[in-house]
C-alpha cells in the first residue's frame, strides 16, 4: 500500500506546472511590437504596470514594467 501511495504521490508531483518567470521594462512606442514577439515564443503576461522614471533625474519617460511567465 505505501508503494502505491509513494507512486501516487510522485505522479502528482510531476503534474504540478512548474514555470520560468522573465521581467522587462518596455517602452511606449515599442509595447505591440515587444508584446506580440513574446507571445509567439510562448510569454504570457502576468503583471504589467506603468512607470515613470524619476524626474529629478531628468528620466521622465514612460515605461511599462512587465512579468512574464511560461511552462518550463
Amino acid at each position: 500500500m505505501l508503494i502505491i501511495l509513494s507512486l501516487d504521490t510522485l505522479y502528482r508531483l510531476n503534474r504540478i506546472p512548474r514555470w520560468e518567470y522573465k521581467i522587462e521594462s518596455i517602452q511606449d512606442f515599442e509595447f505591440s511590437t515587444k508584446m506580440e514577439r513574446f507571445g509567439a515564443v510562448g510569454w504570457e503576461l502576468t503583471v504589467a504596470r506603468r512607470a515613470i522614471g524619476d524626474s529629478s533625474l531628468g528620466d521622465e519617460k514612460g515605461v511599462y514594467e512587465c512579468i512574464f511567465r511560461r511552462p518550463k
